[in-house]
C-alpha cells in the first residue's frame, strides 16, 4: 500500500469495566493509539449486507497498516474519526491476504441527545397600520 493514501487520522479506543469504588462497576473508555488510515466511503453497490450493513450512508471502509503493538477487534473496540464515534461491524481482515494492511468496516453511532436544545423565540412583527401581530406557537 502506498504511503499516500494513508491520509486521514483516527484514533482507537476501548470499552472497558472498571471498579467504582463502592463495590460496583462502571464503563471506562480508554485511549490506546492514532493511526492513519485511508477512509473509503461506501455507497450503494459496494455495501455488505453479509454482515448486517444494509444503509451506507453512515458506514466507512478503513483500511490502515497493521501494527504488531495492536490487536483490532470489534467487541470492544471503536473508532473516532472527526470527532465521531464508529462502532466496528466486521472482525478486521488482512488485504489481500500479505499480512501488512488491515480493513475495518465501521458505523456511525447514532446521536440520541443534544446538549443543549434552543427554544425557537417568538417573532413579531409591526405593520405600518400600526397593528402588532404575535406568531407564538402556542
Amino acid at each position: 500500500m502506498r504511503s499516500r493514501k494513508l491520509s486521514k487520522r483516527i484514533e482507537i479506543w476501548q470499552t472497558s469495566n472498571v471498579s467504582d469504588g463502592f463495590g460496583g462497576n462502571t464503563v471506562d473508555e480508554t485511549f490506546i493509539a492514532s493511526s492513519w488510515a485511508e477512509i473509503i466511503t461506501l455507497n450503494n453497490t459496494n455495501r455488505s449486507t453479509d454482515i448486517g450493513i444494509t444503509s451506507a450512508t453512515n458506514t466507512i471502509k478503513v483500511r490502515l497498516r497493521k501494527r504488531k503493538d495492536l490487536t483490532y477487534n470489534s467487541i470492544n473496540q471503536y473508532i473516532k474519526y472527526r470527532g465521531f464515534k464508529y462502532i466496528i461491524q466486521n472482525q478486521p481482515f488482512n488485504v489481500g491476504f500479505r499480512d501488512d494492511v488491515v480493513e475495518i468496516l465501521a458505523v456511525k453511532e447514532e446521536i440520541k441527545t443534544a446538549n443543549e436544545i434552543t427554544p425557537i423565540s417568538p417573532i413579531t412583527e409591526v405593520y405600518t397600520f400600526g397593528e402588532t401581530f404575535d406568531y407564538t406557537f402556542k
